[in-house]
């Protein structure tokens, strides 16, 4: 309990609530009812520890609430994993499903077609909410596939009580059959939960071997992308691998036996993963000495994200980060995802055609141009071209919108400079009209006239 309530107030959000509650708890720790300096406590009676009980449970609640309100929400993720599809390169795929894990619900809800999230869907998943202290948690891993192709992703920290096992670094662990030595406990621990687990031996593992012919990839975030890398080690190494008994809190969770490995991982994908070992585990990798896939980590001129600085032993920051300060927004979900879709998407918008411009200037020379607006400061403006006595006019003028986010709407404002610059109109391209599908057609200004327009998203393979 007091690493949990160290992380909260080293997050510098230690609320009075929660301080409180561990006030009142420690009070009633240490005897119940106050005494004079060296006096023996007396004894508490029923009602205390049942007083002790509620306060356990209230602290829980707001350090559950504090652990939600930072880390906990999803929406702010959507807007980026419902761009993804098909068309997205492996690794950006890989990486949302990385993120999925997290919102099965409302992946499986949204589900429904076989473009949209890369036309993956979710066949098999294991959700463990086995209480490990005194906040609830959960472990989650999916199986993701599409056609013959499997992807196992792992769920990082879904609760407050995740951190007992991201902070169990009493000691390190082995399991020399399958290449594993000098491993994170907590990380370690959580691997083994899994694999004991029945969904592992009797979902998951049948489905990749008819379904998938053997072979998947492994993706994760944060602690899901260190239990990928451990997963993917052991696996590749052994075909039964012996698990030892698994205790916790003084509890035997599974008993140890032998577990079918019979697949292969042929792709690991991490975002923000943390090192799980103190040594390397290449032997257990392809021909060529590493697992073939991507490592994605934020750092930039300012900052960096905390997660993938620091070894099993918390060893000090690499010199790549120092000087720099220290964001948890770079941890998670949304600014991983806008990093990772700035780099492999580019958004034009080609201003093609125009006409019905004339009734909107009175006095003749008709000269019209295009504003195109991507949020507040990005704008570009095509060149004055005259209508004519057709009325319309052409440009075919394209832009690449280097601002673009996913969710942000593009404005289109028509202008003259009959005998001096005015606005003629303008109109408003929701995001959901054009991202991911692109678009092309007409659009009708407010007071009548009409542009043609071309959106296109292009990837980037890598």
């Amino acid at each position: 309990m007091q690493s949990l309530l160290g992380l909260v107030c080293i997050l510098g959000v230690c609320a009075s609530e929660t301080a409180d509650a561990e006030t009142s708890i420690a009070t009633l720790l240490r005897g119940g009812k106050t005494g004079t300096t060296g006096t023996t406590p007396e004894p508490m009676n029923f009602q205390e520890a049942e007083m002790i009980e509620g306060l356990k449970e209230d602290l829980a609640a707001a350090l559950e609430r504090f652990y939600q309100s930072y880390f906990g929400e999803y929406g702010p993720t959507r807007k980026y994993l419902n761009v993804v599809t098909s068309a997205s390169p492996f690794v950006v795929q890989a990486a949302s499903m990385a993120f999925w894990a997290y919102d099965l619900e409302y992946f499986e809800n949204r589900w429904g077609s076989d473009d949209w999230a890369g036309g993956w869907k979710v066949v098999q998943k294991y959700i463990n909410t086995t209480s490990k202290s005194i906040a609830p948690g959960m472990d989650v891993v999916a199986l993701f596939r599409r056609g013959n192709e499997c992807v196992l992703s792992f769920a990082g920290t879904t609760g407050l009580a995740d951190w007992t096992t991201n902070l169990n670094i009493k000691s390190l662990q082995n399991l020399e059959e399958c290449g594993l030595r000098n491993v994170h406990e907590g990380f370690f621990e959580d691997f083994v939960q899994f694999m004991l687990g029945d969904a592992w031996s009797d979902e998951m593992e049948p489905e990749i071997l008819s379904k998938c012919g053997g072979r998947l990839s492994v993706t994760g975030h944060s602690q899901g992308g260190t239990l990928a890398e451990i997963f993917a080690t052991c696996i590749n190494r052994v075909d039964n691998v012996t698990l030892p008994d698994l205790w916790r809190w003084g509890q035997l969770v599974h008993s140890g036996r032998m577990v079918s490995t019979r697949v292969t991982v042929t792709g690991l994908y991490g975002v923000a993963s943390p090192g799980c070992t103190v040594d390397y585990q290449l032997e257990n990798a392809l021909p060529g000495g590493i697992f073939p896939g991507v490592r994605f980590f934020n750092m930039d001129s300012e900052s960096f994200d905390p997660g993938w600085t620091y070894d099993a032993r918390w060893q000090p920051l690499t010199s790549a980060v120092f000087g720099k300060s220290i964001s948890l927004d770079h941890h998670l979900g949304p600014e991983y995802l806008r990093r990772i879709l700035a780099f492999t998407r580019e958004v034009s918008v080609t201003i093609v055609a125009g006409q019905n411009f004339s009734q909107e200037c009175l006095l003749g020379g008709m000269n019209p141009y295009i504003e195109v607006q991507v949020g507040e400061e990005e704008h570009y403006f095509t060149a004055k071209v005259n209508a004519g006595l057709l009325d319309a006019a052409y440009w075919n003028e394209s832009f690449v919108l280097t601002t673009y986010e996913p969710g942000t709407s593009i404005q289109l404002s028509a202008w003259n400079d009959c005998t001096k610059d005015f606005k003629m109109g303008s109109a408003v391209l929701p995001s959901a009209e054009f991202d991911p599908q692109g678009f092309a057609g007409w659009l009708s200004l407010d007071t009548g006239a009409e542009l043609e327009i071309l959106v296109q998203i292009e990837h980037s393979q890598f």
